[in-house]
Parts: structure tokens; sequence; C-alpha cells
């Protein structure tokens, strides 16, 4: 006789079946406890580029709100199930260049929409007003 227990025959041929057919895809990509799967092979992630996101509010902004304005480097954001392009908008003057930042706008990373609130035109127009009222005039030589 032999020193180790008997298992039940249909435990062993469940395991042995079970050990036969491999993991699925689905099995190791499947995420773990506090990970969120992004994308799975085969999927886009996004469909445009930081780049491009940057250019939509750009041209939105300063056709729309004003010439003066325009994206910058975007960050890519997770915002209600969904990742989007989050465009910082910068003020500039030709006098001074830069001056700041008056607030950012979304651009879902993969329809290309750009998520415009309500209050958007509101908001950076007042941040742009504030920024420009504290801001030294150039002085000149």
């Amino acid at each position: 006789m032999s020193d180790t227990p008997q298992q039940p025959a249909e435990q062993t041929a469940a395991q042995a079946s079970g050990a036969a057919r491999g993991l699925t895809l689905e099995e190791i990509l499947r995420g773990r406890e506090g990970e969120i799967v992004l994308s799975r092979p085969g999927e886009e992630l996004t469909r445009i580029s930081a780049l491009t996101a940057r250019q939509k509010v750009t041209a939105y902004v300063g056709m729309e709100i004003s010439h003066m304005m325009g994206g910058d480097a975007p960050a890519l954001v997770w915002r209600q199930g969904a990742l989007v392009w989050r465009v910082p908008v910068r003020l500039t003057s030709p006098q001074r260049g830069v001056l700041g930042y008056v607030g950012a706008l979304d651009v879902d990373a993969y329809s290309g929409r750009l998520l415009i609130p309500p209050e958007l035109h509101a908001e950076l127009e007042r941040h742009a007003a504030a920024l420009v009222e504290h801001t030294p005039s150039p002085t000149t030589v």
C-alpha cells in the first residue's frame, strides 16, 4: 500500500482536465483586485494622439473664445469610465509671451469629441482677465 491518501476519481479527473487545458486569455488578462484592464489585445486604447487632442483644443478655444488662447501638452486621464486627454489652456500675449494657464478642456481619447462643460467659456475668460490684471506690463526701453 502507498503512503499517499487516495483522492476521489471525479476530483482527480477534474484537476487533470484543468491542468491539461491551460489558462484562457481572459483568465490571464483579467484585472486583479485594485486593477482596471484598460485595453485588451486587438483593442485600441486611444484613437487620437495627444498631439491631435492639443490641436483640437487650440482650434476650438482660438475660434470660439480668444485667438490668444491655445492648448498645451495634455495628460491622459480616466474620467467617468472613459479615457480623456486633459488639455491645459494657456493664455499668450504678443508683447508678453505666455502669461499662464486659464483652465483645461477634456477630449475623449477614443472618439476625439471635445467635452465642453457649460461654464467653460465664462471660466476661461474669468481666469484670463485675472491673469492679465496680475501680470506686469512689459517695459519699453
